[in-house]
C-alpha cells in the first residue's frame, strides 16, 4: 500500500534533501527541503516559482526523495542559516545534471540550452 511505503519515507526527509511532489497540483515538480513543520510537514522551495521566503508546506507523505541530501544545501541549513534562492537552484541544478538530464529535473522553466 502506498501510504505505508510513504510514511516509511516520511520520517527520512531533512533538511536539505531534494524531493518530487507526488501530490497536489504540483506533482512532479522536485523541491528542497529547507525546513520542516512539526513531524507532518515539511516546507520546499525550488529558488524560482517557489522561492525560500515564500516555501511551499507539503506533507511528508506526498514527497518522493530523490536525494537525502544535497551537501552545500545541507551545510548552510545545518548552520542555522537560511539559503540563498541561488544555492537552492543549484542543488537542484547539481541534481537534475547538465540540461537536466534526470527525470523531472526539467520542472523550472528551463527554457536555456
Amino acid at each position: 500500500m502506498t501510504t505505508k511505503r510513504a510514511a516509511e519515507g516520511a520520517t527520512e526527509i531533512r533538511p536539505g534533501a531534494i524531493v518530487r511532489s507526488t501530490a497536489g497540483r504540483d506533482t512532479g515538480r522536485v523541491y528542497a527541503v529547507i525546513g520542516l513543520e512539526g513531524e507532518r510537514f515539511a516546507l520546499v522551495a525550488d529558488g524560482a516559482a517557489r522561492p525560500v521566503k515564500r516555501p511551499k508546506r507539503k506533507n511528508l507523505r506526498h514527497l518522493e526523495i530523490l536525494r537525502a541530501e544535497a551537501a552545500p544545501l545541507a551545510e548552510v541549513l545545518q548552520e542555522g542559516r537560511s539559503p540563498t534562492d541561488a544555492q537552492v537552484r543549484s542543488a537542484l541544478a547539481e541534481w537534475a545534471g547538465p540540461a537536466g538530464e534526470r527525470e523531472g529535473g526539467a520542472e523550472t522553466d528551463g527554457s536555456q540550452g
